[in-house]
């Protein structure tokens, strides 16, 4: 009888997962505390596992832990804002111009991302029913670029830069989710071109602007000497933490 290397998720990864996404969905807000014997009575399994994901955000920097006042959802400032987008310009516009220059002989990855801004264009035309659609397609798009470049540990630093971009993202934008995606199809049409011809100095600009007017986008919502969000969007304290 043939064996499965098939393991089923553990309770910890299945918590992981949940909150993980609950975070990168703005379903729990930046400041939001989290409480283990709330999502022990909430998700009816015991706290072992609650902590042991908990623990895994907080080293993503996802979650933050606070000196005798448990944790929450990271709270984000200006400054985090601006160099989480210093180091993604960096890479991704490394990742560009490898992508450029592979497009001639990978035809598959233009067609790939010309499926992905045709796909986010039809979401946003048709008011799709989970908005949050057009966040997985934006990450989709973006991470299709990186992987060009063949370095594992930048796209896994990509990955954990593009969650922090999401979280921040979602929170200024939660009630107003197409609210700059009409521009950002524009921008995602002509980085996709410039790869499709091959050029990887057009590609470098088109990406550059692309993340130049995102970050430009979220950085307007905090305040510009405090740091801290303007808007109380959301029934969290903003006084206290990362000013």
């Amino acid at each position: 009888m043939e064996t499965s290397d098939f393991q089923p998720p553990s309770l910890t990864d299945v918590a992981y997962q949940e909150l993980r996404k609950n975070i990168l969905r703005g379903t729990l807000p930046p400041g939001h505390k989290l409480v283990v014997n709330e999502l022990v009575d909430e998700w009816k399994i015991s706290n072992t596992p609650i902590k042991e994901a908990l623990n895994r955000l907080v080293a993503e920097e996802l979650v933050e832990a606070l000196p005798r006042r448990g944790m929450r959802v990271r709270k984000y400032n200006s400054r985090q804002t601006r160099e989480i987008f210093e180091i993604r310009t960096l890479y991704e516009v490394h990742c560009c111009r490898a992508a450029a220059l592979a497009a001639a002989s990978e035809p598959d990855l233009t067609a790939k991302l010309a499926d992905l801004v045709r796909e986010c264009g039809e979401v946003m035309e048709g008011g799709a029913d989970d908005p949050m659609r057009v966040f997985d397609l934006d990450a989709q798009f973006h991470l299709l670029i990186v992987s060009q470049c063949g370095n594992e540990t930048l796209i896994r630093d990509f990955d954990r830069l593009h969650a922090h971009t999401l979280a921040i993202g979602i929170s200024v934008n939660n009630d107003q989710p197409f609210r700059r995606w009409e521009e950002t199809q524009v921008e995602h049409d002509r980085i996709y071109q410039a790869i499709r011809i091959g050029s990887p100095d057009d590609a470098e600009a088109a990406m550059r602007e692309h993340l130049r007017n995102t970050s430009g986008d979220l950085l307007s919502f905090f305040h510009p000497h405090s740091g801290r969000l303007q808007s109380r969007k959301f029934d969290v304290d903003e006084t206290d933490g990362n000013s």
